[in-house]
Parts: C-alpha cells; structure tokens; sequence
C-alpha cells in the first residue's frame, strides 16, 4: 500500500502539468496572432467560417519555398494548403514567387478544387518573418473553381484569409 501513494502522487502531478507545447485551447479568433505549438499553427476563415487547427508536420523547404497543408473537421472531407516564398515580403498570385492555395472537397472523381495560383484566383501572402526553423505571416486568397470544378457547374468562389507559425526543416 505504501508504494502506491507515491505512485499516484507522481501520475497525479504528471497529468496536472499537461504538454506545455501543445496549444489545447486554440483560438476561433483568425486576427488573433497564432500561439505556438509543436510544428505550427493556422488561424484564417474560409468562406466567413473561423477555424483554427494546430499544424501536425513541420515544413520542409524546398527550392526556396515552404507549405503547410491540413485537414479542417469544421469543414468535412476539406483540405487546405498554402505555399509561397520561403523569406519575407509580401507575394501576389500571379507574379514572380507567385504564392499557390488550393481547397479541395470530397475525393476521387466526385472532388472539387478551388486554386489561386498563375491559372486562376487572387490573393496574397506576407511572410513577416523567417528564421531557421520557423516562419510566420497572413494570407487573403479568392480562389476560383478549377476546369474540372468547373465543367460540374460549381463556378462560385471561395474566400480564405488567416494567419500562421510555421516551424521549418531545411
């Protein structure tokens, strides 16, 4: 019995202290600046919906640019993904460095795909800052239906816009 109490004492203390790197109360706030968690972190809206999500994975950069992709149970079978420049400034769909955001619903033959990338859409992304292994800014996309979206008759277009903490692999 005496070896049980210090046991328990110890589980209890453990529990009580929690992962102090995992964000778990993210906020629902897309102006709030984005807290830190393990790989990253997003905060944005699509659509006027708020939706925040702790990131699972790191990004790798790759030929001087970085991306970070997720899956939002606020919206069901959706997945989002940015990727833009991997240094400062400011990157406008369709120029040189041209930042790319797709939204994709559903799978298969019966997915739809919205983009703003050198083919369609609008928007932006501001990577305030860049060090070693990490990254953050915002985003304001207005992403068009792809060719296939649109031959199914979707021709309406979606808004995204957020913030984000990326942490970065090189």
């Amino acid at each position: 019995m005496r070896g049980r109490i210090p046991l328990c004492i110890v589980a209890l203390l453990v529990g009580a202290c929690g992962d102090p790197d995992f964000a778990t109360q993210p906020s629902s706030n897309p102006d709030a600046p984005p807290p830190a968690g393990p790989q990253g972190f997003v905060s944005a809206q699509i659509d006027a919906k708020p939706f925040s999500r702790t990131l699972l994975s790191a990004s790798v950069v790759r030929n001087g640019r970085f991306s970070f992709g997720m899956s939002i149970p606020e919206f069901p079978d959706l997945l989002l993904s940015v990727a833009t420049p991997a240094h400062a400034g400011e990157w406008e769909v369709g120029t040189a460095n041209s930042p790319f955001a797709a939204v994709t619903v559903g799978t298969g033959a019966e997915a739809q795909r919205w983009i703003a990338s050198f083919v369609a859409g609008t928007g932006r992304v501001t990577v305030n800052s860049v060090m070693d292994d990490e990254a953050d800014g915002h985003f304001e996309f207005e992403l068009a239906p792809d060719s296939a979206t649109a031959r199914a008759g979707v021709v309406a277009t979606r808004m995204i816009s957020g913030s984000f903490y990326v942490r970065l692999m090189r």
